[in-house]
């Protein structure tokens, strides 16, 4: 038994069996935490969100177009 153990009195054979190892452990831990972590479920509120976005963004074109429509109406009437 090596009682005063030194890195010089351990064959380099060891050292890479230790690092791989250690490697291997280091990717099952991480591997584990990906798989157990929580998933991104899919937001329920997307489609009602989405008509949303749609509709206001049909009530901001319907509002351009008919403020185009008074300021071409108005530089006629002064014009």
């Amino acid at each position: 038994m090596l009682t005063n153990l030194e890195f010089a009195d351990v064959p380099w054979q060891v050292g890479v069996l230790v690092s791989g190892m250690v490697l291997v452990f280091f990717v099952v831990v991480f591997w584990t935490l990906v798989r157990v972590s929580p998933k991104r479920r899919p937001d329920p509120d997307a489609p009602r969100r989405a008509e949303s976005r749609r509709r206001q963004a049909a009530l901001r074109k319907r509002r351009l177009a008919l403020q185009a429509r008074a300021a071409r109406r108005g530089r006629r009437r002064s014009g």
